[in-house]
């Protein structure tokens, strides 16, 4: 039984599939005709019934109109495309731009703290000269520790003398 109830409604759905297929090509067919029916050629108008096919000039016609459509299309392609393409060149050149002036400035600041380094360094060489020039006996010692500090003082500073 119940294979008999899958069997019919599988002849159900293919019947409806046949029957909107069938009504979806009558109109289809209503619609083409209603358009072919008059068509304006210069300033005669001819009319066609649904067993005559267009003339060879016609479809020449149809043929031109189309190509030019959309040779027209593809030229509006092509001018959006240029411009996107000169956008991008633009935004590219900005970039680098930026890039550059980025590492300009950090190639100064390197050069400014190098030359900031050696004249440091060009200082301690001048003191140092300075020292060794006034002597040993003038030199003053800078290694100074608390302990020797400590020493001295309790030395110098004698509670029994």
């Amino acid at each position: 039984m119940d294979e008999i109830i899958g069997v019919l409604v599988f002849l159900v759905w293919m019947a409806f599939n046949v029957i909107s297929a069938f009504r979806k090509r009558k109109l289809e067919n209503e619609q083409k005709t209603a358009k072919k029916s008059t068509r304006p050629i210069g300033k005669e108008v001819i009319r066609e019934s649904e067993s005559e096919q267009p003339s060879f000039e016609e479809m020449v016609r149809e043929i031109r109109q189309n190509s030019e459509q959309k040779r027209e299309v593809i030229k509006e392609e092509a001018v959006k495309s240029i411009e996107t393409m000169d956008e991008r060149r633009q935004k590219l050149i900005k970039e680098q731009e930026e890039r550059r002036a980025r590492r300009y400035n950090e190639f100064v600041k390197r050069q400014r703290s190098t030359k900031h380094v050696a004249e440091n360094h060009q200082l301690e060489q001048e003191i140092l000269k300075i020292n060794k020039s006034v002597g040993s006996d003038d030199k003053i010692d800078f290694d100074v520790d608390l302990r020797t500090l400590i020493l001295s003082e309790v030395i110098l500073n004698r509670k029994y003398k």
